[in-house]
């Protein structure tokens, strides 16, 4: 299929459906159709490059693979930076955030309401450095973290509220201090993610790029971010979605086991639609390519049919029928008991 302007385009299908497999057979079919054509992109988790950048290498007919790239996101980012500018500052580890905090934390320990008692606890540093974290991902500032203080303040007084706003003003605190001291000198792993966002549009690598997502289930915010300047920028972008069908028409129920991924296709779908970005029709794969004999396939052929979530009644194996189990008398008596019934089943299974 032919794409002159920008698109969004899904892949669809049950685990073991073949998604990756499609994509690897397109990038391939490029690669030996034109081995210097536009870039191609294939997005996936930090622990699938290395899988599929081999799958691609070991392609019979594909001498190279100039053209087409396996990125993480971090990666990505690394990537663009290299080329727009904004590597100029260093990397700095999570062991060297959690050293900036304790810095901050000794030198503002007078104006913490509850942090100051419980800095020199086990584990707490780590754990404020894991929520400052997950505020950058999604999109959290400390100003905003502090307005949630203040209306919890304002509040009724209940139990716990008064604890809740103490403890999101020192994360709000510490989180403005740290990002302070990292501003023009230093990067974290969270901070790459957002200059992604902004350095797309001046990456010629990117422009006009055929970009391949697989083996995401959902994206934190600032991940929506980096797939939202990638449509407008990016020939086509390809998401691969562990899902049974399109959900244009609606939500299925929160315990439904496609929840999760038709929350991010239906995210998806309208980040394309307010950009005003083409969608095609989605491609939904229904064989199964990796489950077709053993228990996995009898399992998968089974989880959504009726049958399965009604007890067949049948009668108890006697093993369930004998006499309820009686308090021994002793420690004595019972320990002396379950060794006379080792002995004796291991010298029932010498007879045999």
């Amino acid at each position: 299929m032919v794409v002159d302007t920008m698109s969004l385009r899904f892949l669809l299908g049950r685990s073991g459906s073949g998604k990756t497999a499609v994509c690897l057979e397109e990038i391939r079919r490029q690669l030996q159709e034109d081995p210097k054509g536009r870039a191609i992109v294939y997005l996936v988790p930090e622990q699938m490059t290395f899988q599929c950048e081999y799958a691609l290498i070991h392609t019979e007919g594909v001498d190279g693979m100039i053209r087409a790239q396996v990125f993480s996101f971090t990666r990505l980012a690394w990537r663009v930076l290299q080329e727009t500018g904004g590597m100029t500052r260093y990397h700095i580890h999570d062991v060297g955030v959690q050293m900036m905090i304790r810095k901050i934390i000794e030198q503002r320990k007078q104006e913490l309401k509850l942090f100051g008692r419980a800095a020199d606890k086990h584990g707490f540093i780590e754990q404020l450095n894991e929520m400052i974290t997950e505020c950058k991902r999604y999109c959290l500032t400390p100003g905003e973290l502090r307005r949630h203080a203040e209306a919890f303040e304002d509040g009724p007084d209940q139990p716990g509220r008064r604890l809740l706003a103490d403890k999101l003003s020192d994360v709000a605190l510490v989180y403005e201090e740290l990002e302070k001291s990292l501003s023009g000198h230093y990067l974290d792993s969270e901070d790459y993610l957002r200059l992604l966002a902004e350095h797309i549009p001046r990456s010629s690598y990117l422009r006009d790029a055929d970009i391949y997502i697989d083996g995401f289930h959902h994206f934190a915010p600032q991940e929506y971010m980096i797939i939202e300047q990638l449509l407008r920028h990016c020939r086509r972008v390809t998401v691969c979605l562990t899902i049974d069908r399109p959900y244009d028409d609606g939500m299925p129920d929160e315990l439904h086991l496609f929840y999760l991924p038709a929350q991010t296709y239906r995210q998806l779908r309208e980040l394309a639609l307010s950009n005003d970005i083409a969608i095609e029709e989605p491609i939904v794969l229904s064989a199964n390519r990796r489950m077709k004999t053993g228990r996995s396939f009898i399992l998968r052929r089974n989880f959504t049919d009726a049958r399965c979530f009604h007890m067949v009644q049948r009668p108890m194996p006697s093993i369930f029928m004998r006499r309820p189990i009686a308090e021994r008398k002793s420690k004595r008596s019972h320990a002396k008991s379950s060794a006379l019934s080792a002995m004796k089943g291991r010298a029932i299974a010498t007879l045999r």
